[in-house]
Order: structure tokens, then C-alpha cells, then sequence
């Protein structure tokens, strides 16, 4: 049953077009034309601050590197597909987080983000560096 669903999966994903033709993932780039396939993991710690810092203080452990301040949660509603995101839904998710978290866009100096490269998916990025940069957004 799951290689089954695995293939089906697979199936979807190529009449879909999401593969990049020749491999290569082109992020924010005007020729990108899908995703190259890759495997990666990462990990995020999450401890209480209060004890993160006894700890570090005490010589038991590394240093904070990072708090997070706020989180925010919608649903992104009615999009044009399966693979792009409903822009007005993004951008209320942004400005949330960042009322919750007391932060200015001008504030952030480093933004991660997850290019796929299809121009819908990059749309939370676009809307977050448009904030960031007090930019007019397309909405």
C-alpha cells in the first residue's frame, strides 16, 4: 500500500510539472521551471529560555543563539492551486507574527526562505521583503 501511494505521489508530482526538466532548482530566478530533487535535514533546539540561560550561565550548556518571540497561525483559504499559496492569507500571517512579536519588518536582518522555484511559492518571501523594505505590495 505505500509504495502504491508512494508511485501515485510521483504520478501527480510529473503531470504536474514540478520537476525542474533538467534537474537544477532555480530559485528567484526568472528561468525557473521546477524543483531539483535533494535530501537535507535540519534541527532546531527548543528549550525555555530561563533555563537555556542557567544552564549556559552554570557551564552546562551552549549559549542562546535565538529566541522566538511570537508565532501566528491561519489557514490559507481558497488559492488558485495545490501549489500556490493565497497571497492575502500570507501577508495577514506576517503582519500578525510581527504585531504579536512587538517587531517592526524594518527590524529583521536575516530572512530565511523556501524558494522552490515556482513564483507562487516564493510569494511569502516577496510579501516579507516588501514589508521589510516598507515596499507597496501587489495586494
Amino acid at each position: 500500500m505505500l509504495l502504491c501511494c508512494f508511485y501515485c505521489c510521483l504520478q501527480i508530482r510529473d503531470a504536474a510539472h514540478m520537476l525542474s526538466p533538467d534537474g537544477v532548482c532555480k530559485a528567484f530566478d526568472q528561468s525557473a521551471d521546477g524543483y531539483g530533487r535533494g535530501e537535507g535535514a535540519g534541527a532546531v533546539v527548543l528549550r525555555r529560555l530561563s533555563d537555556a540561560e542557567a544552564d549556559f550561565a552554570a557551564g552546562k550548556g551552549p549559549p542562546v543563539l535565538a529566541v522566538v518571540k511570537a508565532t501566528a497561525l491561519n489557514q490559507d483559504g481558497k488559492s488558485a492551486s495545490f501549489t500556490a499559496p493565497n497571497g492575502k492569507s500570507q501577508q495577514d500571517l506576517l503582519i500578525q507574527a510581527l504585531e504579536k512579536a512587538n517587531v517592526k519588518p524594518s527590524d529583521i536582518s536575516y530572512l530565511e526562505t523556501h524558494g522552490i522555484t515556482f513564483f507562487p511559492s516564493h510569494y511569502t518571501s516577496y510579501i516579507l521583503h516588501q514589508l521589510i523594505y516598507n515596499l507597496p505590495t501587489m495586494l
